[in-house]
């Protein structure tokens, strides 16, 4: 059996003692940038000062800065990493928790201003309308009752009793996704736009309320607060739908009708429309 080559062996010991400090001395590395990383970011040069708002006018200011800071406080690893620092602040976190606890921001905007105030800034939703409950009757004698409805048919926030025809109502379940209100919707967000155009050309003059809003399958029903009710189909082009109830609407005005005298109207086959009268 051959022996063991001397050279060989020192060799063997010397690369074994070379990768021993190469590991040790990485490790050493890796503790005190680790220890840097912890005592920078801990700095008060490096922490986040004030929370500016700009942009809130129906949400306080106020509570939107103190749901940001409680966003940032604790930190990250054991709390070894403070979520107050200006490299560390859970942006994408801040955000979400903002949207999420106040519906009535439709959009919402994060970043740094001189280092280390914190900027906020919101747009907030526009009401066009409001929703009242699923049936009138169960909402007549409740206080601020309504719920502000934004351009896309979103409910986000309770609403402040309006004199009648600042707002048209809507009554009717809360179906699409979303907790109930606020934060959810009554309709689908492409079916809003389309139920507008459809009231407008409707109840412009009369400022007529929506009491309830039923889909079926491809057809839905629209039924006013003086119990005139509405069919159309959802397969047919909304604005060749809401042109052609602007026309019977005019129709009936010029026999002297008015749309209280009408129990329905049907306008679900494509270029007809039919009505009936009390």
């Amino acid at each position: 059996m051959p022996g063991i080559n001397p050279l060989q062996e020192r060799r063997r010991a010397q690369s074994a003692k070379k990768a021993k400090k190469a590991a040790a001395l990485i490790l050493g590395f890796a503790v005190v940038f680790f220890m840097l990383t912890v005592i920078v970011t801990r700095l008060h040069v490096f922490t986040l000062g004030d929370i500016q708002v700009y942009g809130a006018s129906f949400v306080p200011k106020s509570e939107i800065i103190n749901a940001s800071q409680k966003i940032i406080e604790g930190g990250y690893v054991f709390g070894l990493f403070p979520k107050s620092s200006v490299f560390l602040y859970p942006k994408a976190n801040l955000r979400k928790t903002l949207s999420e606890k106040f519906p009535s921001l439709s959009e919402t905007k994060i970043g740094l201003s001189d280092f280390t105030a914190l900027v906020i800034t919101v747009k907030e939703r526009k009401p066009e309308a409001l929703w009242c409950g699923e049936k009138k009757s169960e909402s007549e004698n409740i206080e601020n009752k309504c719920f502000f409805v934004d351009e896309n048919g979103f409910v986000y926030a309770r609403a402040p009793d309006f004199s009648p025809g600042v707002y048209m109502k809507i009554y009717g379940p809360l179906r699409y996704p979303g907790p109930l209100p606020p934060g959810a919707y009554i309709f689908r967000e492409k079916d809003w736009q389309k139920v507008k155009e459809i009231s407008i050309s409707m109840s412009e003059a009369a400022k007529l309320e929506i009491l309830e809003y039923i889909e079926k399958e491809a057809e839905v029903a629209i039924v006013f607060e003086n119990g005139t009710e509405l069919y159309i189909s959802s397969k047919e082009n909304w604005q060749e739908t809401a042109k052609k109830l602007e026309n019977a609407v005019g129709e009936i005005e010029r026999t002297g009708l008015f749309l209280k005298d009408i129990e329905y109207i049907d306008a679900r086959i494509p270029n007809k429309v039919f009505y009936k009268t009390r």
